[in-house]
């Protein structure tokens, strides 16, 4: 008994610890001044449709909050019709990307959306994580449908072309992750932009798995590397918060930026410089989505 009390003590400080409110200090977000260099960010914003007074009184800060961050590329999660239609009304300086997981517009998307002034587009595409991956359709044990939206770019300051892939794995089915996870890392290969693969594909998303899950590590024996763990500025931080005030900064990450560098030997050609979960910003001490948006800056090396 006093063995299970002890473990009981531990668990809730432990929780209290990674969970209990405090000040939300603001944090830096560095402006970028080499143009070899760009930011990547990925954001679950939140549907508006399971909440639509509240999406009305959130958008323009999650928007502002977007455009403080100054991101060169951005993969959006959970984009339904609505946020289709506000994002598009409030950043022409991007060109958007992506279709409906329902088809067409309908549904949730998962966008991508880079500069214009930045990067110039070769190709674009849309597949289902299912077993018909050109239909639309929902796989194995999947809640619902799943999809991946790719962009094949270049950058207009070094001329490198690469691949860029946005998605976001089931919130229930095991099988619908786990073929999810596989059939991302193989397909995504089939895509890329050149065939001797000396440029990198970089993948983000809600993946609804923990770092350090048997998902995670389908990437991670494909040959994808975790820009956390590879960036040299890093933090650790949880990147779902429930639209809580309570913090989650020992909870591992559920939203990642992965990279498979392809042939490169990344300390070479191509570097992670900063990744960060920003987790300051509140609304009436609410966070603006339930995920938090993480970036990663990233350069290139040439000559």
């Amino acid at each position: 008994m006093k063995k299970a009390i002890s473990i009981m003590v531990v668990l809730l400080l432990t929780l209290g610890f990674c969970m209990y409110p405090r000040t939300y200090a603001p944090m830096q977000i560095e402006k970028i001044d080499d143009n070899k260099a760009f930011r990547v960010l990925t954001y679950n914003i939140k549907n508006s449709y399971q909440d639509p007074q509240g999406w009305q009184k959130r958008r323009e800060s999650l928007l502002n909050h977007i455009t403080e961050i100054r991101p060169d590329i951005m993969g959006l999660q959970e984009v339904d019709p609505n946020w289709m239609t506000y994002l598009t009304d409030n950043l022409e300086d991007y060109l958007i990307l992506g279709m409906g997981r329902d088809g067409d517009n309908q549904g949730e998307h998962n966008l991508i959306l880079y500069l214009k002034s930045k990067f110039e587009l070769i190709d674009s595409g849309t597949f289902w994580l299912s077993e018909t991956p050109y239909q639309v359709s929902r796989g194995w044990d999947g809640a619902c449908n799943r999809i991946c939206t790719y962009a094949e770019l270049k950058h207009k300051d070094t001329g490198q072309v690469f691949l860029f892939a946005n998605t976001h794995l089931d919130h229930k089915g095991k099988l619908a992750k786990e073929n999810g996870a596989r059939l991302l890392s193989e397909t995504l290969r089939t895509l890329h932009p050149n065939p001797d693969k000396t440029s990198p594909i970089i993948l983000m998303g809600d993946m609804n798995t923990l770092q350090g899950s048997s998902i995670y590590k389908i990437f991670i024996e494909a040959g994808f590397k975790d820009s956390k763990k590879i960036a040299e500025n890093t933090m650790s931080f949880g990147t779902v918060n429930y639209f809580t005030k309570l913090h989650f900064r020992l909870m591992p990450p559920i939203d990642f930026i992965l990279i498979d560098d392809g042939q490169l030997q990344l300390e070479k050609q191509f570097k992670v410089n900063t990744y960060k979960v920003l987790h300051h910003k509140r609304l009436d001490g609410l966070p603006f989505s339930d995920h938090f948006p993480v970036y990663v800056d990233v350069s290139f090396k040439v000559n």
